[in-house]
């Protein structure tokens, strides 16, 4: 098992399969607080899929000497709530059916 270092070293390499595993170490407690904001489970999951989008986009941006990777998932995941669960509720709506979210490895292949 890799320890949060290791893992946000193969991140800012772009390494999607430790993407992957951040994932799944994380997305349980995430959604978890999401779901405390709003119980809309399908706001819920494009709330959580923003969030790692906006978490694999600004990996760089982390500083492992600063804050523990969670805390700063956190952050980035309450950004996202707040974001969009002020909008009025017909924003809400617009935003989800006309805001596909990108694939994030479509294209990327590692050896």
């Amino acid at each position: 098992m890799l320890i949060e270092v290791d893992i946000v070293s193969l991140l800012k390499q772009k390494d999607s399969c430790s993407f992957g595993m951040l994932y799944d170490r994380y997305a349980p407690s995430l959604h978890g607080i999401i779901v405390s904001l709003s119980p809309d489970t399908i706001l819920a999951s494009f709330l959580l899929e923003k969030s790692f989008e906006k978490i694999w986009q600004n990996i760089e941006s982390f500083d492992v000497s600063r804050l523990r990777l969670f805390t700063w998932m956190v952050q980035i995941t309450l950004r996202e709530c707040k974001e969009v669960l002020y909008l009025p509720k017909h924003e809400i709506i617009d935003k989800l059916k006309l805001e596909p979210l990108p694939v994030l490895f479509a294209t990327e292949t590692k050896p």
